[in-house]
């Protein structure tokens, strides 16, 4: 029987589910009823809660699409709900072994059609980022390791260890599942009780230490060329123009002046790449170059624009033409002479 919306029914226990905390919410919880996420999150630990007698009261939830935008705070006011009524310390991590390798929906096909792990991780953070734009999904590599980390929304509060225990549950149980060969040995960090660390970890089968920063899986960078059980290029660009379609849309210009502002900010670090601007921007690679499509121009475009306005400045303060095109990041001065002799070609061309 679903039950009023305002209720949450578990054997021996009534809790107070988030749509009534809003009425007195404090400020933690306001500003993460401000912030959103992606409504699979909520199915998943609805489906959950089915499987252990317990209503929600998330009304229609079944009928939303999985990308919808949905309030954080329903998210989190569930997670502390659902725990504090069965009395569960590894809500998260159950919820993870419940949801399965497919629980993030076109998510997970984008992921496992993917050819490498490498770009199955680049693509599924770049888009997670989007999904649930207050919370903070990095993916970042150094020539040894790979270092998955999440971080949640707001002031600590009961719901972040449990989100923490999702996120971290869901790589270590079904990224090796989508990977031909073994991924070898994780590191697991949470900042979390000793007690829900030592059980996390008896439950996954991997150590998992405390840390004081944001939780994390790690592992050999090497790994990151591998294979993935079921590539499909042709479906994995699919996939990426379905959750690119679905992914909460920004403005083309908002994007571009974010651009604009990192490009600055990184026009001596050489060559600059559409992935990693992409992923510093939180939106995907096709997201960006769409968005540069319909600002009229390209990355190559941009950047060199970029260059040469900041080498005019510094000439006409007095630099050198050397100092000039060696900060606006152009590998020697002709570089910038070819830059300025095509501009004033074009210049009399119009």
């Amino acid at each position: 029987m679903r039950l009023p919306e305002h209720d949450v029914v578990v054997p021996r226990a009534k809790v107070v589910v988030p749509r009534a905390i809003e009425a007195r919410a404090s400020p933690a919880q306001a500003l993460a009823m401000e912030a959103t996420c992606a409504a699979f999150l909520l199915t998943a630990v609805d489906g959950y809660a089915r499987t252990r007698d317990v209503a929600l009261g998330l009304v229609d939830i079944e009928s939303l699409e999985p990308e919808t935008q949905v309030p954080l705070e329903r998210y989190y006011g569930c997670l502390e709900a659902l725990s504090e009524g069965l009395a569960e310390p590894l809500v998260g991590v159950e919820i993870a072994f419940a949801m399965g390798a497919r629980g993030l929906g076109a998510l997970s096909f984008m992921m496992a059609t993917a050819e490498t792990l490498g770009q199955a991780l680049a693509d599924i953070f770049d888009h997670q980022a989007l999904l649930s734009p207050a919370e903070r999904y990095a993916y970042t590599t150094t020539s040894e390791r790979v270092r998955l980390t999440y971080q949640p929304h707001g002031t600590p509060r009961p719901a972040h260890i449990i989100a923490a225990q999702l996120f971290l549950a869901d790589v270590v149980l079904h990224t090796p599942l989508m990977v031909q060969g073994e991924l070898g040995d994780l590191s697991v960090a949470l900042h979390a009780p000793p007690a829900i660390r030592e059980a996390m970890a008896r439950r996954l089968g991997v150590s998992v230490v405390d840390t004081k920063g944001a939780a994390e899986v790690s592992f050999d960078a090497a790994l990151l060329a591998r294979p993935m059980r079921q590539a499909d290029p042709a479906m994995h660009a699919f996939f990426v123009d379905y959750v690119d379609t679905r992914t909460p849309a920004r403005h083309p210009h908002d994007v571009v002046e974010r651009l604009i502002a990192l490009v600055d900010a990184r026009l001596t670090d050489g060559e600059l790449r559409a992935a990693s601007l992409a992923r510093a921007l939180g939106v995907s690679t096709r997201t960006l170059q769409r968005r540069l499509g319909e600002a009229e121009t390209t990355l190559r475009q941009l950047v060199a624009a970029r260059r040469l306005r900041r080498a005019k400045a510094l000439l006409m303060a007095g630099r050198s033409p050397v100092q000039a095109a060696l900060a606006a990041g152009y590998a020697e001065a002709s570089s910038l002479h070819r830059a300025l002799r095509r501009q004033e070609r074009a210049s009399t061309a119009n």
